[in-house]
């Protein structure tokens, strides 16, 4: 299998508020021994520039607009196995929660659990930023390039909603324990009009975001070699059963055999 050379890329200070960190990656060897690869569900909006190639391809081969994608992958309320074999390289920007209205133009709920291209949602202006994008070699331009486009797009259109920030962090916060109807209460919301804002800003609904951190509490409790199955059970399940369910809803198998899977 080809080793992944993944690395992570500065974001401008002044587009924080909105991406949460951006990184480059391509494969080391022959693509076509690339194995599947498992996306965990998020409350995340991703913006990816990849470049297509054979599968018997390398890195390091030219491209033009017609071997590369740009795309905008919604927020995931499960996993997904992905096939990166025709993937060479890719250059991807993950959105905090609850801002990607203001790149989509539409609610984030309209691509959960799908990718679309970004000319789909931008129209030409889409379609001439991956055609400049594919006339640069050099990766940290290309991702100057993309951010430039994302302020712009975060400037001008659709407002972040701050009642749904504020939700997201207290989730976090809470590591996902927190009940529903009590975040609503503290922000002074109805549950009915959180549910329904949150899953226009982020994509999926309060409730399966909060199982989602928690989940992902879980898995950083139990990777920590000085905590123990009490503790990580504290993340917010009931019980073994509780957190098997869960994990094989979001992830596709226990949380357990997940684990050892990635070890």
């Amino acid at each position: 299998m080809p080793v992944s050379d993944r690395q992570r890329l500065p974001v401008d200070p002044g587009l924080q508020p909105f991406v949460s960190h951006a990184w480059f990656e391509h494969p080391q060897g022959t693509l076509s021994r690339a194995r599947p690869f498992r996306i965990m569900p998020s409350g995340s909006v991703f913006l990816l520039f990849y470049v297509f190639a054979d599968e018997s391809s390398v890195l390091g081969s030219d491209y033009t607009a017609d071997t590369c994608a740009l795309r905008v992958v919604g927020a995931r309320s499960v996993f997904k196995d992905a096939d990166f074999r025709r993937r060479a390289r890719t250059l991807g920007f993950r959105l905090r929660p609850g801002v990607a209205v203001a790149l989509l133009g539409r609610p984030a709920m309209s691509i959960t659990d799908c990718g679309v291209p970004l000319e789909a949602l931008w129209g030409q202006a889409g379609k001439d930023l991956l055609e400049r994008l594919a006339g640069i070699a050099d990766v940290r331009k290309q991702s100057a390039m993309l951010q430039e486009a994302l302020a712009e797009r975060f400037a001008g259109g659709w407002s972040v909603d701050g009642g749904v920030i504020a939700a997201v962090k207290m989730i976090r916060r809470h590591r996902g324990t927190v009940r529903i109807r009590s975040v609503a209460d503290e922000l002074g919301f109805s549950e009915r009009y959180l549910r329904k804002t949150f899953r226009t800003h982020v994509g999926v609904s309060p409730k399966r975001y909060a199982r989602i951190v928690r989940v992902k509490a879980f898995l950083e409790t139990a990777r920590n070699p000085a905590s123990n199955l009490s503790r990580a059970l504290d993340a917010g399940f009931y019980d073994e059963s509780h957190l098997a369910r869960d994990g094989q809803e979001l992830l596709g198998e226990t949380p357990y055999q997940f684990l050892e899977r990635m070890s």
